[in-house]
């Protein structure tokens, strides 16, 4: 297994944190995804991850020049357990780590307001 702080770091650098509404419904969800180069030292991490977390790597679709490249996916409770494991170790995404933490744990908490803080934190 990967040292946490180093998936912290990883997570800090390569990872995307994303809360949504769920079209035709009132409800929102939320999930985490790691978009890496498809290579051999990537697919290593990404399935230390999958074996860690659960989730599962998408192989995403080359367009023109682009490499290969694929995306590890957490949801909901897999997702919470992930984000609450790097929150103290993370340092650049740890705001909007603390608004998903926040999105899952209060009910009370108005969703829109936490969607657009959160795409206002990521510029």
């Amino acid at each position: 297994m990967l040292d946490i702080k180093y998936i912290a770091g990883f997570f800090d650098g390569e990872g995307c944190v994303q809360i949504y509404k769920i079209h035709n419904k009132n409800s929102y969800a939320f999930t985490i995804a790691i978009s890496q180069t498809d290579c051999d030292e990537s697919r290593f991490i990404l399935n230390e991850l999958l074996t860690a977390y659960g989730g599962c790597i998408v192989k995403c679709r080359r367009y023109g020049n682009q490499k290969k490249w694929m995306q590890y996916k957490l949801s909901s409770r897999k997702a919470l357990k992930f984000l609450t494991e790097i929150y103290e170790y993370s340092i650049v995404k740890k705001s909007q780590i603390k608004l998903a933490l926040d999105f899952y744990n209060n009910s009370f908490i108005d969703k829109e307001i936490l969607v657009h803080t959160l795409k206002m934190l990521k510029g």
